[in-house]
C-alpha cells in the first residue's frame, strides 16, 4: 500500500544543525531506519543523490522517504523534477559491478541470455542518474568551491585524486593525493587571487552513474599576486571559464580533472610573458 502522508517536519536548533544522534525521527527521509536527515538544503540534495544507495529498506520505506524529500525540498526551495521514488532508483550503487559480473556469467548460458539482458537493461534504466540527482551533485560541488570546505569530509573520498596543472603563485597546491589536495585547491588556488570569486554553471552538469562534467564560469575582482601581472590590474573585474570532470564513487567525489582558460585570465591582468614553472 502506497504511503501518502509525509512524516517529515523541519527541525532546527538555534539556526544550526544538531548532531545526528540528537535528531528526532521526524527529520529523516527514512524515519524507521533514521537514514538521510533532511535538516537543510544541502542534506536534501544529498538524500536525492544517494537515494538508490540506501539498502535494507522496503518499497514502502522508499515511498515514504520520497514524499518526505518532496516536503523538505519544498520547504528549502529546492526544485525536484521527479514525481515518484521509482524515478530515483532502488538498486544500491555499490552492488552494480557485482551484478554486472553475474549478468555476464548468466549470459554465457543461451537459455538464460535473453532474460539476463532484460534484467540488465532494467537495472541500467533504474540506475541512470536523474536530473535532480545531477543538480544535487552540482550543488554539492559548487558549495565546496564556494568556500564551504568543511563539506569535503562528507562529500570527498579519503583517496581523492586530482589531475591539475601546478600554479606559479602556489606550487604546493598541485599535490595530487588525498582529500587535503582538494582543500588546498579551494582555499589556495584562484581564490587567493580573486577572494570574491563567484562560480556559475555555464553548461551542464552532464552526468552518468560514475562521472559528472560541467563547464563553469568564474567572475570576481583581481586582488594581485599572479607573477608578472600588471599592478594596474589590481581591483579589475575579471572573468574566465573552465571545465571540471569529476568521478563519482558511492555518492562521493573520488577523482578530479581540471581544464582552465588561464591564458584569457592572464590577458585580463596584463601578463605579457607566461611564468615558468618552479
Amino acid at each position: 500500500m502506497e504511503i501518502t502522508k509525509p512524516t517529515w517536519q523541519p527541525f532546527e536548533r538555534h539556526g544550526n544543525l544538531t548532531t545526528q544522534s540528537d535528531l528526532p525521527d521526524m527529520v529523516f527521509a527514512f524515519p524507521k531506519q533514521r537514514k538521510e536527515p533532511l535538516t537543510d538544503a544541502t542534506h536534501v540534495r544529498n538524500a536525492v543523490a544517494r537515494f538508490d544507495q540506501v539498502i535494507d529498506v522496503s518499497d514502502a520505506d522508499r515511498a515514504l522517504a520520497f514524499i518526505n524529500i518532496e516536503k523538505a525540498a519544498d520547504y528549502y526551495n529546492i526544485d525536484l523534477s521527479e514525481t515518484s521514488w521509482k524515478q530515483l532508483g532502488s538498486h544500491p550503487q555499490q552492488h552494480r559491478e557485482e551484478s554486472a559480473r553475474k549478468g555476464a556469467e548468466t549470459r554465457m548460458h543461451t537459455a538464460e541470455a535473453e532474460e539476463a539482458a532484460r534484467e540488465g537493461a532494467a537495472r541500467k534504466e533504474m540506475g541512470n542518474m536523474t536530473s535532480s540527482q545531477n543538480a544535487a551533485l552540482l550543488a554539492q560541488w559548487a558549495d565546496l568551491w564556494g568556500g564551504n570546505i568543511s563539506l569535503a569530509d562528507e562529500l570527498v573520498t579519503d583517496d581523492f585524486v586530482t589531475h591539475v596543472a601546478p600554479m606559479p603563485w602556489a606550487p604546493d597546491v598541485g599535490e595530487t593525493g588525498g582529500r587535503e589536495a582538494l582543500r588546498k585547491w579551494i582555499s589556495g588556488g584562484y581564490r587567493d587571487l580573486i577572494p570574491d570569486m563567484q562560480n556559475s554553471a555555464d553548461v551542464g552538469p552532464i552526468a552518468d552513474d560514475h562521472y559528472m562534467v560541467v563547464r563553469w564560469k568564474v567572475e570576481g575582482t583581481y586582488n594581485g599576486g599572479f607573477p608578472g601581472s600588471s599592478p594596474a590590474a589590481v581591483g579589475r573585474r575579471v572573468a574566465f571559464t573552465g571545465t571540471d570532470i569529476v568521478r563519482i564513487e558511492d555518492g562521493k567525489f573520488a577523482e578530479y580533472w581540471l581544464n582552465v582558460d588561464s591564458l584569457f585570465f592572464m590577458q585580463q591582468i596584463g601578463v605579457h610573458e607566461v611564468p615558468a614553472l618552479a
